[in-house]
């Protein structure tokens, strides 16, 4: 089976329709389509410089088309421009320097550029700034004499050598000079550094994840941090262990100081090698504590294989008491 070849896209500069299928407008279309046919290309067989010769005719030929078409995009630049300007006006948006681009256009009938020179000129003597053109200014006569009559009309005279210094100092006292506040911005997120810095907060973890551990005489004294603790928001979460010296390592929910008046008990060095030689004080050993805390409330390690609720709580080997010379 044969397939039909596409038929070949020729491209025929002396034809019209070829520069309009192309995008050209119908009378760009036919000034080139006049000019190709008035000059075509020359065929293969002929010299290098009559086909060169020949194409030096036609680009000469086509200058003041291509030159047409850059003023028409000119006039359209400065037309946008002014326009844009306009509407900044209308809806009361525009500057002190953008509204002296439009006074140039209406009051001394400016061009774009020449506006734009004229509003520099008027801004700067408005603004207190000594004369100075810039290069832009320079270029043209036209836009010198610009900025001149700009800077006349802001209030600059030339010829007082003190007149940068009092137009800097009515600059000063102008209101209408001045640079509108900004807005401020409030971001979605607070910034890390508006962020509350560490203080004597409640730290963040949750009570049902403490330990405390507190020896009988913290238990026990006038300043009782056990009541304390307790009388803290949540802090029935927490796990509370007392080293009592009689019943070693016991659950602080039924720990109770049945002597307020006594002085505290000291653990003797005796009652310690005892607490530690007694299993039930190993973490490795079903005795422990007694509690009647479910198992959710202990999350990793032997806590969490080990607690039932109203079983017995092991303590950990890194609560564990070790007894040392000079420990007690």
């Amino acid at each position: 089976m044969t397939t039909a070849a596409a038929p070949a896209v020729t491209f025929n500069p002396a034809d019209p329709q070829c520069w309009i299928a192309r995008g050209r407008p119908i009378e760009q279309a036919e000034t080139l389509a006049a000019i190709w046919q008035a000059w075509p290309d020359l065929p293969p067989g002929a010299s290098l410089e009559a086909r060169m010769a020949r194409l030096k005719v036609r680009v000469t030929a086509m200058k003041p088309f291509n030159d047409a078409i850059a003023a028409a995009s000119e006039r359209e630049r400065r037309a946008r421009n002014f326009a844009f300007m306009d509407g900044k006006a209308a809806r009361g948006e525009i500057a002190d320097h953008d509204l002296a681009i439009l006074r140039g256009r209406d009051l001394h009938g400016y061009d774009w550029n020449e506006a734009v020179t004229y509003a520099w000129g008027w801004y700067g003597a408005h603004s207190g700034s000594p004369y100075g053109p810039s290069l832009d200014a320079r270029r043209t006569p036209e836009q010198l004499a610009a900025y001149d009559r700009g800077f006349a009309d802001g209030g600059g005279n030339r010829d007082d050598l003190f007149d940068a210094a009092r137009r800097s100092n009515l600059a000063a006292l102008r209101a209408d000079n001045r640079r509108t506040p900004d807005v401020v911005n409030i971001p979605g997120r607070p910034l890390p550094s508006s962020w509350p810095q560490p203080g004597d907060h409640a730290r963040p973890t949750r009570w049902s994840r403490r330990l405390i551990i507190l020896a009988d005489s913290d238990a026990g004294t006038a300043g009782d941090v056990l009541a304390q603790i307790r009388a803290l928001p949540g802090a029935a979460e927490a796990a509370i262990v007392v080293l009592d010296p009689e019943a070693g390592f016991v659950s602080g929910d039924d720990y109770a100081w049945t002597l307020p008046d006594a002085a505290p008990r000291p653990l003797t060095r005796e009652r310690a090698e005892a607490l530690i030689g007694d299993p039930a004080q190993d973490g490795s050993t079903p005795a422990g504590i007694t509690t009647p805390r479910p198992a959710s409330r202990w999350r990793s390690g032997r806590w969490a294989s080990r607690c039932r609720s109203g079983s017995t709580i092991p303590i950990p080997r890194s609560a564990r008491f070790r007894a040392s010379p000079g420990s007690y």
